[in-house]
């Protein structure tokens, strides 16, 4: 497999059995938890809680993102059925996300008007060409508790705002529907708050500090897949700029945690993002070893897991004023 022979369209093999099982094992945890609830109403139900929207979390990364690539089962079917189960605990349209993820994201990341994990950030700023405000001079403080706290927003705000905004704009071809948008919030109402009170009987208290831990370290896992593209050093690129597909993807995305075994299973692999993204359609199971080959052409050191924190707050902090090279 070369590199500069491989087109980057192309279907590759699809997930192991390593990837497979874990597939199975996150979401089977993830329910095993949750039932865990009804044991006892106290700590170890809130810790069952929490943990249960944590191995949720664990599932969309490790494999439920493969499945919106179409890289985890052989059957489209299967994929589309899969990321859709996954999502569902998250009360997020998984289509729309994909969507997204796949037509905006991918093609140019860190693109101010193109990338929309850039426009969706009000209270903290993620790029140079962003409007600074005021308060931002502070969200290198504020950010780790605006992180800690940022699951409901997700889901209540960002969420519904996303569904607007794609649903009536004329240029979009994925008309999201509006049944399972209100159908996913209503699961997701029910999985993490109806049933376990009324049907469980969970104490409230119990549950609402269950739910912010779980949604805490849920989105906490989730910053370093953000994090690859915002570090201190990455680059940014206006919509109007022509730049070559392969060299924004290298110039915005780092590796990180490679090596860890723990990491890559935990990540599905992307924490090797240089090579998932200049290869989407790329089994995960290979990205170590086409990771060797972008090296020999463009060599960037990996970064270490705890390493990329580091880096995406001194990149916080450096957006946190107007001096930085954009």
């Amino acid at each position: 497999m070369k590199i500069l022979s491989c087109d980057r369209d192309k279907n590759f093999p699809f997930a192991g059995a390593r990837e497979l099982s874990v597939s199975i094992l996150m979401p089977l945890l993830a329910i095993l938890f949750w039932l865990g609830v009804s044991i006892t109403k106290d700590i170890f139900s809130a810790l069952c809680y929490a943990f249960s929207y944590w191995f949720w979390t664990w599932a969309v990364i490790s494999s439920g993102h493969q499945a919106v690539h179409k890289r985890l089962f052989v059957s489209p079917l299967v994929n589309r059925f899969y990321y859709r189960f996954v999502f569902l605990p998250f009360g997020i349209d998984a289509d729309l996300w994909a969507e997204r993820h796949n037509r905006a994201h991918h093609p140019r990341p860190n693109t101010q008007g193109y990338d929309l994990d850039l426009d969706d950030s009000t209270f903290i700023r993620l790029s140079p060409y962003s409007e600074l405000r005021w308060y931002h001079r502070f969200q290198g403080f504020y950010a780790p508790i605006l992180y800690s706290f940022a699951g409901p927003i997700v889901v209540l705000i960002q969420d519904p705002m996303q569904f607007l905004r794609v649903y009536r704009s004329k240029a979009n071809e994925l008309k999201p529907s509006v049944i399972r948008f209100f159908l996913n919030k209503l699961i997701w109402t029910f999985y993490w708050f109806f049933i376990p009170v009324f049907v469980f009987d969970f104490n409230l208290r119990w549950m609402l500090f269950g739910f912010w831990l779980g949604s805490a370290l849920s989105f906490w896992s989730f910053i370093p897949i953000g994090a690859s593209h915002l570090y201190n050093g990455t680059r940014y690129f206006l919509s109007r700029q022509d730049a070559d597909s392969r060299q924004r993807q290298l110039d915005t995305t780092i590796d990180f945690g490679t090596s860890s075994r723990i990491v890559t299973l935990l990540y599905g692999g992307l924490n090797y993002h240089r090579a998932h993204h200049l290869y989407p359609k790329l089994a995960s199971r290979y990205y170590s070893e086409i990771t060797l080959q972008i090296d020999e052409i463009q060599y960037k050191e990996a970064l270490g897991f705890w390493e990329l924190f580091r880096e995406h707050f001194r990149l916080l902090n450096a957006l946190s004023t107007k001096t930085i090279q954009k």
